[in-house]
């Protein structure tokens, strides 16, 4: 008569290979060997994910007006833009120095638009980050005269062009009206950031 005991050899062999896999799998998340930078949630234990605990950003003369130059209009200079403070804030202090690009994002009626990017990169140890804004980026083929290139620090610029569009470091909008918001942009080094959209703000040129 066949014997099964071959075959539920095979099984316990299987089942515990896969128990052994998957503590496997389990350590190399929360050590860093899975994470792949992305919007995952932070798992117990896990030391190299962070959360953005604050995620936003307000102008630094706290009117949501983009000063418009002119009459007579005129092409943007640097001293005419808005500079807007970005409020990011960890919960705590970055395991090791990271870096994540944010798109300036304008709500349009076919979905969101780039207006701009950001770099924001956290040292080791903060929670707060600097921020470097390129004078141009995503297609843009000039930037407002006098504008450093990059303007690093805490802000990033938004002026009103002379035809009366709402501009960042990007392509300008397509009228003088922009309801905008931060998206992170996601990459993959071994660090994982919880937290994509900031709160949306209208801006208006005038």
């Amino acid at each position: 008569m066949w014997s099964n005991q071959p075959v539920q050899s095979i099984r316990r062999i299987l089942s515990v290979g896969g128990v052994i896999l998957s503590a496997i799998a389990a350590t190399l998340f929360l050590t860093g060997g899975g994470r792949s930078g992305f919007d995952n949630p932070c798992q117990p234990g896990e030391t190299n994910c962070v959360v953005l605990a604050a995620k936003d950003f307000s102008p630094q003369d706290g009117s949501w007006n983009i000063n418009w130059p002119g009459p007579p209009r005129r092409e943007l200079t640097f001293s005419d833009l808005e500079h807007f403070t970005v409020n990011l804030q960890l919960d705590r202090n970055a395991p090791q120095t990271f870096s994540r690009d944010f798109l300036i994002r304008e709500d349009r009626w076919y979905g969101w638009d780039t207006l701009g990017q950001f770099t924001a990169t956290f040292a080791a140890g903060s929670r707060t980050p600097s921020i470097s804004y390129p004078s141009q980026c995503c297609g843009a083929t000039g930037s407002p005269s006098g504008t450093p290139n990059p303007l690093v620090g805490s802000t990033f610029w938004v002026g009103c062009t002379k035809r009366g569009r709402v501009k960042a470091n990007g392509r300008y909008g397509d009228d003088g009206n922009a309801t905008i918001r931060l998206e992170k942009v996601n990459k993959s080094d071994g660090i994982g950031v919880k937290g994509k959209f900031s709160p949306t703000h209208t801006v208006n040129c005038s």
